[in-house]
């Protein structure tokens, strides 16, 4: 495999053609966009007659693209889709939807065919990539080999794989709130559950039902149909809806004077808000009773339920 220096010093010889990058103010504006042996970098517009020191200062310039530049257009993305819905299918985008947005914000960006940019979002680049997690019971079984395990190289990422986590991560973040909105909802106007310190934290808790508790409010989807648990239901739409700055998008005023607003919303919020609470009830109720001897991870929304589920989540919700 061939070096960096390598690399660098076959742009000198070949003369690769350069790309400008545009004349806006972002991060990468005034930069020379070259292609070398199939993978991005970036040059000064000021360089003219480029040397191997200055490819290999401008090296790592590329992360800019999947890291501070692309992955919060995704994140916005997503947050216009789910705050002004054209229908059901922007309250959860399609992941093939998100490709496409980044294919042609890549293309528009740095000028280049929608063919290009896939090219380039489909190329390996210096990105963070989570290490496989190596189960506890292994690690004590076999402490002395834990050390030889190969660290994950950080130059094995793909774009698109590094960009898609913006997406599971904005989901996740609407999974906790919601799990969090309702389970306190219900703790204080019904007395369920216990509050539970959050596994990694001093002091942190969070309110945890009980397997037998999570089970009755799974009975005919109770915890839905029921008055005072779909109050708290709407109590996690107003969480949610309020850490992701739309609250004043889906909040008008109650039909009574003096009363408090009230969430007006389409089904798909409420059957993605529900189904991360299914997915965390069906979690509890499936607990054991050591389960609950240590403090536990009450994050249950965190990798819970997929777009998938979500659908047959929207369907159950239209029909009750």
């Amino acid at each position: 495999m061939a070096t960096e220096k390598q690399d660098a010093q076959w742009v000198l010889d070949r003369k690769v053609r350069c790309f400008l990058t545009g004349t806006s103010n972002e991060t990468v504006s005034g930069l020379h966009l070259f292609w070398c042996r199939g993978r991005p970098g970036f040059l000064p517009h000021s360089v003219t007659h480029p040397t191997v020191a200055h490819l290999l200062c401008f090296s790592a310039l590329p992360d800019l693209l999947p890291r501070r530049l692309l992955q919060p257009r995704v994140v916005d993305f997503l947050l216009h889709k789910f705050g002004r819905p054209r229908g059901p299918a922007d309250v959860w985008v399609d992941i093939a939807d998100v490709n496409v947005f980044m294919q042609k914000w890549t293309a528009e960006r740095f000028n280049v065919g929608d063919r290009e940019a896939d090219k380039m979002l489909s190329g390996r680049w210096n990105l963070p990539q989570r290490r496989h997690r190596v189960p506890a019971a292994a690690v004590a079984a076999d402490a002395p080999h834990v050390e030889s395990v190969v660290p994950v190289s950080r130059s094995k990422t793909l774009a698109y794989r590094y960009l898609h986590r913006a997406v599971s991560h904005f989901y996740q973040r609407v999974g906790n709130k919601s799990v969090s909105g309702f389970s306190t909802f219900v703790n204080d106007h019904v007395g369920l559950g216990t509050l539970r310190r959050i596994r990694g934290t001093r002091t942190k808790v969070e309110v945890v039902f009980a397997p037998e508790e999570a089970a009755d409010m799974l009975l005919s989807d109770a915890f839905i149909t029921e008055l005072v648990y779909r109050s708290a239901v709407v109590r996690a739409l107003h969480v949610v809806f309020l850490l992701l700055g739309v609250l004043h998008l889906f909040s008008e005023a109650g039909g009574a004077p003096g009363s408090a607003d009230v969430i007006a919303c389409l089904t798909a919020h409420f059957a993605l808000v529900s189904m991360k609470i299914r997915s965390c009830l069906k979690k509890r109720a499936a607990a054991s009773e050591s389960d609950d001897e240590d403090a536990i991870d009450t994050t249950p929304g965190l990798n819970g339920g997929h777009r998938a589920e979500w659908i047959e989540e929207l369907d159950t919700v239209r029909h009750l």
